[in-house]
């Protein structure tokens, strides 16, 4: 649970795929709370599902009623709240709806994909006589194919947000457990751009990690963990050198300093 509160908070720096504003937006919107919520989240942040962000928050904070045509449909939509989100949820309401085999549904997904008009014409046709066969109406077949061109077009594949969920949430747990040790790694990369060392700065006051300033008795070459927080580099005062850095740490380890 800890590691959703952090995501929640918006402190998401350094998370996989959750930096950007607009992601931290989409967010505070969600509030995930689980895994699903997680690759949900990823999956719905791209051009095309976008839009479906704020009818996901809604259904999901129950401000919103969810209609399913069926059980098979509640199955399938059930963990994206109704919502078509992934490209493998598509090929089960084909196979569902009009008795497509997971091949044929494949070969539907592919025509949409690459915009293929003689294909999708010659499957939607097949798809409704499927549909009328099982007993849904002409109308509910048409919404539902007229939905399926819509997502397949920019739909995710549930297997990559996964496998991306997987990464950022492994990234959320060494941020949460090991703070100092996550956050020494990501201030070397940002400390040379002034507008992500702020960002930084703001997360870790936040977070309650305190940034010390350079120290010439304990400093290193890195940020390093002391006290409650991080202690700055040597190598981060401006005009000094590597090459000194290296000799003060030399001298001090033969003799402690006791004056300037």
């Amino acid at each position: 649970p800890k590691l959703y509160k952090v995501i929640r908070e918006g402190l998401t720096i350094g998370l996989f795929q959750l930096e950007s504003e607009g992601m931290r937006k989409a967010i505070s919107q969600i509030r995930p709370e689980d895994f699903n919520d997680v690759s949900a989240l990823l999956a719905l942040f791209r051009p095309g599902p976008m839009e479906y962000i704020g009818d996901y928050a809604k259904r999901k904070h129950e401000k919103l009623h969810i209609d399913y045509i069926n059980d098979d449909f509640k199955a399938i939509l059930g963990p994206t709240y109704g919502i078509m989100i992934y490209q493998e949820q598509i090929m089960q309401i084909v196979t569902a709806m009009a008795g497509f085999s997971l091949a044929d549904a494949d070969l539907l997904r592919r025509a949409i994909g690459k915009k293929n008009e003689k294909s999708i014409l010659k499957q939607k046709e097949k798809f409704l006589k499927g549909a009328k066969d099982k007993g849904f109406k002409d109308k509910e077949a048409i919404k539902v194919f007229n939905d399926i061109l819509k997502v397949a077009d920019y739909g995710f594949n549930k297997s990559h947000s996964v496998v991306y969920a997987m990464i950022t949430m492994a990234l959320a747990y060494l941020k949460t457990y090991y703070p100092h040790e996550f956050f020494k790694e990501i201030l070397k990369g940002t400390i040379n751009d002034p507008k992500k060392f702020q960002l930084v700065r703001n997360e870790l006051k936040a977070l309650g990690i305190k940034l010390y300033p350079p120290s010439v008795m304990l400093s290193t070459s890195e940020f390093i963990k002391h006290e409650e927080g991080l202690l700055f580099p040597l190598t981060e005062i401006v005009g000094l050198n590597i090459e000194s850095v290296k000799k003060i740490i030399a001298l001090r380890q033969e003799k402690a300093f006791s004056s300037v």
